[in-house]
């Protein structure tokens, strides 16, 4: 993985856990036990764009 997708991935997760703090600021730390929000099935579209482009390296 390339230094400039594991940043973007670092910024991603620091967001979540700068958003989960606030809210626990707000609601408490129950905010943190929730259950994510998961979508009923996968994005098929995502997956095979995932797998293609990892057989074509």
């Amino acid at each position: 993985m390339d230094s400039e997708t594991e940043n973007h991935l670092a910024s991603l997760l620091m967001d979540e856990a700068r958003r989960l703090r606030l809210q626990a600021d707000r609601e408490g730390v129950h905010v943190y036990l929730r259950q994510p929000n998961v979508r009923g099935r996968p994005n098929s579209r995502f997956l095979t764009a995932t797998v293609l482009g990892v057989q074509q390296d």
